[in-house]
């Protein structure tokens, strides 16, 4: 089914759906995107996609339809809901989810979308968005579906994974974000708790991460995340403490599902709960740590 001359549909067109539509573009694709923030499709359009003016414009022109939307309410009703998708859609196309979603709402999704004769695929992404090179895209849900879609899916990340059935991919990178989450809460906690000891954060840092020297516990987020704590700079960001948040309230939803109660992600839930509560869902992530260092401040 894919080809360099398919045109491609992309819904939502922020920080993962431009860069999704970017890739396509520079890989010869036509590309047409839509997003209820006509700034964003302006933006997508200087990269070379053209816009569509509805949700019908698009599912008229289009194939393949990427989706990269912020919440399961959002893809249900671009997907399923009055006027989506769905009701534009021909038999033989494919919608692919490539935002953060829950397995039961891909698979509710999936259900209905081959109700209509539409493939549906789960390809979340995991990596950071400006360096679409080193994403890893999972993918679930029928395998023929996703061997149609290979080349669009090559086009955009550096590397593909087939998980499994549908809902698989999107249960994985619940699986995935929650463990940043639970990671970055107990930095945040540790860094607050070495100031409130006496020890300088910045000295703790280096300490732990000089090359070749260091300690079992630092990795990547380690070495995003402290410095930010360290300078403050919780402004800069390329995925937000309530994105994250969002998704470890999804992770916690998919282990009650599964009647495994998650004891750890629970309690990075409630400090995340906290945060959103003092406005912090758009800073990074780091910024958790300022509720730590209120705790402590006045224990």
């Amino acid at each position: 089914m894919c080809d360099a001359m398919m045109r491609v549909g992309v819904v939502g067109v922020g920080n993962l759906g431009r860069e999704i539509a970017r890739k396509l573009v520079e890989s010869s694709f036509e590309v047409m995107v839509y997003d209820i923030n006509v700034q964003a499709q302006r933006r997508a359009e200087k990269l070379g996609a053209k816009s569509a003016s509805s949700l019908e414009k698009l599912g008229d022109s289009c194939r393949m339809f990427l989706i990269a939307l912020p919440n399961p309410d959002a893809v249900t009703a671009v997907v399923s809901g009055e006027g989506g998708l769905l009701s534009w859609s021909k038999p033989g196309n494919i919608i692919v989810d490539m935002g953060t979603t829950d397995p039961s709402t891909t698979r509710r999704n999936a259900e209905i979308a081959a109700k209509n004769g539409v493939g549906y695929l789960d390809a979340p992404i995991i990596g950071v968005a400006p360096q679409p090179e080193h994403w890893t895209i999972m993918v679930g849900g029928e395998e023929e579906t996703y061997k149609n879609c290979k080349g669009v899916l090559e086009a955009i990340g550096g590397r593909l994974f087939y998980v499994g059935g549908s809902g698989s991919a999107h249960a994985l990178k619940l699986v995935n974000n929650c463990l940043s989450a639970v990671y970055v809460a107990s930095l945040a906690e540790m860094m607050a708790l070495a100031g409130k000891v006496g020890l300088n954060p910045k000295t703790v840092y280096e300490a732990l991460s000089e090359e070749g020297y260091e300690s079992a516990t630092v990795n990547r987020i380690f070495r995003q995340k402290i410095p930010k704590m360290i300078d403050r700079d919780f402004d800069t960001t390329t995925f937000t403490l309530g994105l994250l948040g969002k998704d470890l309230d999804l992770a916690v939803s998919m282990g009650r599902e599964a009647k495994m109660p998650l004891l750890i992600a629970r309690s990075a839930q409630l400090v995340h709960d906290i945060a959103r509560d003092r406005g912090l869902e758009d800073k990074d992530p780091s910024a958790i740590v300022t509720v730590f260092e209120d705790i402590f401040e006045k224990a």
